[in-house]
């Protein structure tokens, strides 16, 4: 299955950027979002699906993961989801193309 993660901005704070580059050694450390975040990603593709990225970072690829700039992202508004559908984050995954 396609799914899509998404990092916006507004979980981006004080970072401003995700990056991928040595991550796991950034003296800061990571926040529970952003760790989440990773793993989350890291478990889906172990399961076998495809993952798409979406933040705002210098990266366009992760782990054999495709990153994308939060632009990219697939309008999901009420006019181009299917009627059963819902609003939510989630119903990302169902609309990006490949």
């Amino acid at each position: 299955m396609k799914l899509a993660l998404v990092f916006g901005a507004w979980s981006l704070t004080f970072r401003g950027e995700f990056t991928f580059v040595n991550l796991w050694d950034d003296p800061r450390g990571l926040t529970g979002s952003e760790y989440g975040f990773v793993r989350i990603a890291e478990e889906l593709q172990k399961l076998g699906h495809e993952v798409d990225l979406f933040t705002k970072a210098a990266e366009s690829e992760w782990q054999g993961m495709r990153v994308h700039p939060l632009e990219e992202l697939p309008n999901v508004g009420p006019t181009t989801m299917p009627p059963s559908a819902s609003t939510s984050s989630t119903s990302c995954a169902g609309h990006v193309r490949g």
